[in-house]
């Protein structure tokens, strides 16, 4: 399938709108001090491309993020 051009995102945790994901970080308690992210909305993937939107420092701030978002955030996408 594709290409799929990304027009909008939208990350909320417990329903409020976060304006970053250091802030989303914060906002589900997940200490991580050094992640990277990439910038989704307005991007064009090609057929079978992937693209890493947060990237976590090691197992264990992945799974309290993991946790926390499976719980309290979302990931909208258009």
């Amino acid at each position: 399938m594709g290409p799929a051009r990304v027009q909008g995102v939208r990350l909320t945790v417990d329903g409020k709108p976060q304006r970053d994901w250091a802030h989303a970080l914060a906002a589900l308690g997940v200490q991580a001090d050094d992640f990277g992210h990439s910038t989704l909305s307005g991007t064009v993937l090609a057929p079978g491309e992937t693209l890493s939107v947060l990237i976590l420092p090691g197992v264990d701030a992945y799974v309290r993020f993991h946790r926390a978002m499976n719980a309290r955030g979302l990931l909208d996408y258009c």
